[in-house]
């Protein structure tokens, strides 16, 4: 085991103690040790990824005289799902509710005895936010000329803001446009994000939740979002949170930006919708200026649907949402030169059909390999999204939910262009997807992904001055072997010709891509954080803990199933067609097991980091905290 301790940060104005800690796990590293190492933690403040998946409310109850009062009672009810909250008022007045529903509305209702009670309605409520909203009693009997009750949404800009950060609701999610039905079409509303970049920083320095559960692309590979895919539909979205440098002790592990958001549950009225959006190439342009260009055929269809409502009213609430996704999109729009097609540099390549179909009747009648088409042809990708959940209101005082989520998908993926194996510098001025070079339909590969996920919510309010969070969750992303198009392995086999110049350039490649057929990467992640909230006078202490702990297991195995390389047509056609026994290719290569296996080895990673934090937030004034 490895625990190094980076940094220490002492904050006066918010006292917030942190450290940044990692523990380096191998893979015999018992359970016993690991309660060891987490007891031994207890000692220590170290850096964690908790994240907020509520929302709170707060204010303050006065009197005529603009005096706090102590001991009032406060009622919150979220109106949809007859959800029930309380809390008492302090020695200044001010009441705290914190863990409540997202969105509203809610009626807040006060009372005290000997003064008459107030309600107010319309109270919305955002992510990771307080709602604040205060309250002036009158004792009973006093006569008012007239009492108005009003209410709205809370202040964009309070003090309850934390720091600069992002807030989209459900309403506005709807609202606003998408193309791609993306968390990334909305999060780079965020003045400093381009939607997967933030504070120009590297999308895999981002932090992604959902439900409070981890979503980060933890390998690396990719895209930085949500395990490098789009897991949740965006129907089943509730609310979107981007916080960009917040002032939260339980908001961290990001460079970035950390992108929060939370799955929508049902409430004591049925709702639904069924939908389907289409999107294909007759709505693409075709023309730059005077050339008009090859779109190819294309299509998007998002077909799903969402039910939400109440299994026992006021108390038991489910939503599912399912969802599927097809796509066809063009590959690489350029032809192979025949007579009244001259090479163009632009949409016509150097390389003759006639060489091309040769090559492709060739390896079929020889060796029983199937190439694919050379153009003329598509890409393929299809996503299937479903996200089921249960929400539960033991009482007033406890909450609890449950969320699973299950993605799997496959996307066509074109074959590497730019790495090159074994290529003197100076022919490294070429690509294998150039216009230069022409690419059979079966040397590019299959992604597949697979990504589960479960997580568990349980709020509680302790007495009147106590609170606690549980999350627990766990996810599964999985990217097995990469598919093979046709399902047939064959060597990897790229042929180089010179140009009119001389220059040594790609010009067509057949079999396995090689980078993909040895690969597989398995990444499993528990999570479990507890947060527990003191309210003493105009103190909230925050006390938590948070465990992360990962697996991987991984292969990268490069040319598994062989590499060679000509640098002529001619080379290659008496190697590979005529079979000749003197000729040779330039180069060669073959990755192996050292067992004799024909399955790839792989590297088992277990990492774990263990985190306690502290936050004490002083209400000094009621504009002043």
């Amino acid at each position: 085991m490895r625990a190094e301790i980076k940094t220490v940060k002492l904050l006066f104005s918010n006292v917030i103690l942190l450290t940044n800690s990692k523990i380096v796990m191998s893979k015999k590293f018992t359970s016993i040790k690991l309660l060891l190492v987490l007891s031994f933690g207890l000692m220590l403040s170290w850096s964690a990824n908790a994240q907020v998946t509520s929302a709170s409310l707060s204010g303050i109850v006065k009197d005529a005289s603009n005096v706090g009062m102590p001991g009032a009672t406060v009622v919150a009810v979220h109106t949809p799902s007859g959800s029930k909250y309380g809390a008492i008022s302090n020695v200044n007045g001010r009441y705290f509710i914190p863990g409540v529903r997202v969105g509203g509305p809610y009626s807040i209702e006060v009372t005290f005895v000997g003064y008459q009670q107030v309600k107010k309605e319309g109270v919305f409520t955002s992510l990771g936010n307080t709602a604040n909203t205060d309250f002036i009693l009158n004792e009973d009997g006093k006569v008012l000329d007239e009492v108005v009750v009003s209410a709205s949404r809370g202040d964009i800009f309070n003090d309850g803001r934390t720091g600069t950060s992002l807030n989209l609701d459900a309403e506005s999610i709807a609202k606003l446009p998408t193309i791609n039905r993306s968390i990334n079409d909305f999060t780079r509303l965020t003045p400093q994000s381009n939607g997967t970049s933030f504070a120009g920083t590297s999308s895999r320095f981002n932090n992604y939740t959902i439900d409070g559960n981890i979503y980060n692309n933890n390998f690396g590979l990719g895209s930085g979002q949500f395990a490098g895919s789009n897991p949740v539909s965006l129907d089943a979205i509730e609310a979107v949170q981007v916080n960009i440098a917040p002032y939260d002790v339980r908001q961290s592990g990001f460079t970035g930006a950390n992108v929060n958001a939370i799955t929508r549950s049902g409430n004591n009225t049925f709702s639904g919708s069924v939908y389907r959006f289409l999107r294909n190439d007759q709505m693409i342009g075709d023309k730059a200026g005077d050339l008009r260009l090859s779109v190819g055929d294309s299509k998007t269809d998002i077909m799903g649907f969402r039910l939400g409502g109440p299994i026992i009213k006021d108390k038991l609430f489910f939503f599912v949402n399912y969802e599927t996704e097809t796509e066809e999109i063009p590959s690489f729009q350029k032809f192979a030169a025949r007579p009244g097609l001259a090479p163009d540099g632009l949409t016509i390549s150097r390389v003759p059909a006639d060489r091309l179909d040769f090559v492709s009747n060739s390896l079929s009648s020889l060796y029983g390999y199937e190439t694919g088409p050379y153009e003329n042809y598509s890409f393929a990708s299809e996503q299937t999204r479903f996200n089921a959940r249960l929400d539960y209101n033991i009482n007033q005082n406890n909450k609890v939910s449950v969320r699973f989520n299950s993605y799997s998908a496959f996307t066509d993926v074109p074959t590497n262009g730019n790495s090159n194996r074994f290529l003197s510098t100076r022919y490294r001025n070429t690509s294998r997807t150039g216009i230069e070079a022409m690419n059979f339909r079966n040397t590019n590969y299959t992604n597949d992904r697979t990504v589960n996920s479960i997580v568990g919510e349980l709020t509680s309010r302790i007495g009147n001055n106590m609170s606690n969070q549980l999350v627990v969750g766990y996810t599964s992303v999985t990217d097995p072997k990469r598919g093979v198009p046709g399902g047939q392995d064959f060597p990897f086999i790229e042929v180089l010709e010179p140009d009119a110049s001389g220059n040594l350039l790609y010009y067509f490649s057949v079999g396995n891509e090689l980078f993909t057929v040895g690969n597989l990467l398995e990444n499993k992640v528990l999570n479990i954080t507890d947060n527990f909230t003191l309210y003493k006078g105009a103190h909230t202490l925050t006390f938590g803990a948070n465990l992360e702990y990962m697996t991987f297991d991984n292969a990268f195995n490069p040319v598994f199933n062989g590499f060679y390389r000509f640098t002529s047509y001619d080379s290659f056609v008496e190697s590979v067609i005529n079979q000749n026994s003197n000729a040779f290719p330039d180069a060669f290569a073959k990755s192996y097991a050292l067992d004799g296996s024909t399955t790839p080895p792989t590297d088992q990673t277990r990492f774990g980091q263990f985190g306690i934090y502290a936050q004490d937030e002083f209400q000094a004034k009621p504009n002043l905290k």
